[in-house]
């Protein structure tokens, strides 16, 4: 059985390539796109560094579950994930447009 921190990464590397692909083509629309592919998983280097040192600390010192962690780590992730996904595929000018109304 592999440990709780590979399996993570493995996870979260396979997720990067279907992230991309469903953020481009259903979140925001903005169809794929070269700059937006090599802008795109420097967000997950940001997530995956919050996520390994959220999941070690939660489990290592916090005492939560090695099952149960992830469960916190993406209710912090995702939300920040979002939020820098959309700075790349929205211009600055359509996030002041969808923000106003």
């Amino acid at each position: 059985m592999f440990s709780y921190r590979i399996a993570y990464t493995g996870a979260f590397v396979l997720g990067i390539f279907i992230s991309y692909g469903l953020n481009a083509t259903f979140v925001f629309r903005a169809g794929i796109a070269v700059g937006s592919l090599i802008r795109f998983p420097l967000i997950y280097i940001v997530q995956y560094l919050l996520g390994i040192a959220l999941i070690s600390v939660l489990v290592d010192y916090v005492g939560v579950a090695d099952w149960l962690a992830p469960v916190f780590v993406i209710m912090v992730t995702v939300p920040l994930t979002f939020v820098l996904a959309r700075t790349i595929f929205l211009p600055k000018n359509k996030m002041e447009l969808d923000d106003a109304g």
